[in-house]
């Protein structure tokens, strides 16, 4: 079955998503790693962050079986109980030795890896890594369409919160520029603008973060 054929499934925890996925798909397994958190995708399909990692953490989710994590034994007994069943390593060759056990028998796998470098928020192993990987007898695919599917997926409550934002904002911005029309000749500023949008983001429940941004003329570039 390819993607194109693939019948999803309603959202639930990502590391049983990503198991449906690579099942339905053909896709024997997805094997993530992280090194001092620069792969946030390690953390999202493990459905937690862990604190305090310091050396390389590999993540095996296979299509058919349990998720496994490979770590340092310096790391290992930072994950809390609930976490994959851990096999921990101490030396580079031990290290190597892990994988090729996780990867015994395995022919394709999906990793953090983007061809042409076509999806960058993909790409986040190195070429080194790959290479590991590849060494030890596995076809390497793009875990994107895993990503998206295990972990980028919306709840029905989430699409919801969606669609109210969207009319909210829409609504906003209709109303500030008829405020703006209304007040033209009050030497309007664009900080009483942006103040004007703010307050009706915070009486419509909206979240954010920053902004939003007014400017004029040169201050627009």
């Amino acid at each position: 079955m390819t993607v194109n054929d693939f019948a999803p499934a309603p959202p639930g925890k990502p590391l049983d998503d990503a198991r449906h996925f690579l099942k339905s798909t053909g896709i024997d397994g997805w094997l993530t790693r992280d090194y001092r958190y620069t792969n946030p995708v390690f953390e999202a399909a493990l459905g937690r962050r862990v604190e305090h990692l310091t050396r390389p953490i590999w993540l095996w989710i296979p299509a058919n079986g349990e998720p496994r994590l490979l770590a340092h034994e310096v790391d290992a007994e930072r994950f809390p109980e609930g976490s994959p069943e851990i096999s921990a390593y101490g030396s580079r060759e031990q290290m190597v030795a892990g994988l090729r056990s996780l990867l015994d028998g395995i022919r394709k796998i999906a990793m953090e890896y983007s061809p042409m470098y076509e999806l960058p928020r993909v790409g986040r192993v190195d070429a080194g890594t790959i290479e590991l990987v590849r060494s030890l007898g596995v076809e390497v695919v793009s875990s994107g369409d895993v990503i998206q599917y295990a972990t980028e997926r919306w709840s029905p409550d989430q699409l919801q919160s969606h669609f109210y934002a969207v009319e909210a904002l829409d609504r906003i911005v209709k109303q500030t520029f008829q405020y703006v029309g209304e007040n033209i000749r009050w030497a309007l500023t664009e900080h009483d603008i942006a103040e004007h949008i703010r307050g009706k983001f915070d009486r419509a429940g909206l979240e954010f973060d920053d902004g939003p941004v007014v400017a004029f003329n040169e201050h627009s570039s």
